[in-house]
């Protein structure tokens, strides 16, 4: 898969993929941190079909739901909901049946 990058002048980012089924979908990175998913037109990747703003916290929750993997950016929101955290490092032996 193939994702194609195009700056905006005066507005941001493009960022483009072309799923498996051939459907033309894109992210428009505006510089206010507004996301617009967008929905091109079939055969024509210029015409936009439909689009929905998002805010930069719709685009980051969204982000998770379709790749639910923990980041380093995240862990600050965690520690507001959960209080404070602490991280311990685990030595694992290579005798372990966690390695």
């Amino acid at each position: 898969m193939q994702i194609e990058r195009v700056k905006l002048p005066g507005i941001g980012v493009g960022y483009t993929l072309r799923t498996a089924q051939g459907q033309c979908v894109g992210v428009v990175c505006h510089r206010s941190g507004r996301r617009d998913l967008v929905l091109y037109t079939s055969g024509d990747p210029d015409t936009v079909e439909r689009s929905l703003a998002l805010t930069a916290a719709e685009s980051r929750e969204l982000g998770e739901l379709l790749h639910p993997v923990a980041t380093i950016e995240h862990v600050p929101d965690l520690e507001r909901e959960a209080g404070p955290l602490t991280v311990a490092a685990v030595p694992v032996t290579a005798a372990s049946p966690h390695v």
